[in-house]
């Protein structure tokens, strides 16, 4: 899903991107635009060649959540996961976030990533037993590593949070195909009746959902 890389050529050009990066961190860069969900997401790199992840969050996006973000991500950095993990840049104030004004007028938090080279997995062909096993074993690597983290702004609506996939119901006619619209019913169905069953259980935070166009390698 990448709807605001659709819509990020007129909310903001890569030109104005560089000059963020040169007001808040003091980077000359030439910018590429990168698929996002629900943010802008900006590969930026300098004429030495470092690159960078320019993230401007969703106007709807509190400091909370990202602090929570950024909070995890020194978590995990200190995991000794065996595999690299972004390093969050401060601006040039020391501040990791920086609240900005978009051309639309809409208020946003910008942030500034370390870059780590790597393939979308949705992009590598084949998909061999082996690749996954090993994408596997990192989902298992980064789950384990978070098992004793916590955070008040984890407990939230996710939308892809099985135990919270009720919302899908009224988007089940929008599948194409009465036997594919069935199916998906079914299963709406039975999670819907282990829904005690869910409640029981420990919530943790985790990383057991991994969508491809987001995992690298």
């Amino acid at each position: 899903m990448i709807s605001d890389f659709r819509i990020v050529n007129y909310m903001i050009t890569p030109k104005q991107i560089a000059v963020l990066a040169r007001q808040y961190y003091g980077l000359d860069v030439s910018v590429k635009p990168l698929p996002g969900e629900i943010d802008l997401n900006f590969q930026v790199k300098t004429a030495a060649g470092a690159a960078y992840n320019l993230k401007i969050a969703n106007p709807k996006e509190t400091r909370a959540n990202l602090e929570f973000q950024h909070d995890l991500i020194r978590h995990l950095s200190t995991s000794g996961l065996g595999f690299e993990v972004p390093t969050i840049i401060p601006a040039l104030d020391g501040n990791q976030m920086t609240a900005i004004t978009l051309p639309d007028g809409s208020q946003r938090f910008l942030r500034l990533f370390s870059w780590i080279e790597g393939r979308c997995v949705a992009e590598v062909n084949p998909h061999s037993p082996a690749l996954l096993e090993r994408v596997g074993a990192m989902c298992g690597k980064l789950s384990l590593a978070l098992s004793n983290f916590e955070h008040p702004a984890a407990h939230r609506f996710i939308k892809w949070d099985i135990a919270q996939a009720s919302w899908t119901r009224d988007h089940l006619q929008q599948i194409i195909g009465a036997d594919k619209q069935s199916l998906a019913a079914y299963f709406f169905n039975y999670l819907k009746s282990k829904r005690f069953h869910y409640s029981l259980l420990c919530e943790k935070v985790s990383s057991t959902t991994m969508p491809t166009i987001t995992t690298y390698w």
